[in-house]
């Protein structure tokens, strides 16, 4: 299933607009760094998510262990969860990224794909006021993503 959305989401940016050559030798020298940058600032945010959730009178102990179960603040530790999953996979792309592997660009693909549940599961706790930034993230990121695509070939 994932290698049938890759091809499909392959057909439709082959119809978009190209990126300079010079853009698309940068963008894929240093996919790794970017890669290694989002994942950190996501980890990040979801460290910020405990804490806010915290802040706000929750225990991060009592929502796994089923205590606050039905309270508002599980949201926040769902959010936390699924933040650092989608952090933790962006950061396991940077070392085949820089060896130009195709390993590498499916891992970030996959983070995608992971970013873009997370942000629809997202929208059962707190609405749908973040899934259009979500969206644009994914979209973004796919176009930029299947611009280098050719580049990783091992």
């Amino acid at each position: 299933m994932l290698i049938t959305l890759e091809d499909r989401l392959l057909v439709v940016s082959g119809r978009l607009p190209k990126l300079p050559d010079v853009v698309l030798v940068r963008l894929t020298k240093w996919a790794w760094l970017i890669a290694l940058a989002v994942g950190i600032l996501v980890l990040l945010d979801s460290f910020d998510i405990v804490s806010a959730a915290t802040a706000f009178g929750g225990s991060c102990t009592g929502v796994l262990l089923g205590c606050v179960g039905g309270s508002a603040l599980s949201g926040f530790y769902v959010a936390a969860a699924l933040t650092a999953v989608y952090g933790v996979v962006y950061l396991r792309s940077v070392q085949p990224l820089r060896e130009l592997r195709e390993r590498g660009w499916r891992i970030v693909f996959f983070g995608t794909l992971v970013q873009l549940v997370t942000g629809v599961a997202l929208t059962f706790f707190f609405g749908l006021n973040g899934i259009a930034l979500v969206l644009l993230e994914v979209l973004c990121g796919w176009y930029l993503l299947f611009s280098i695509r050719s580049a990783f070939v091992y």
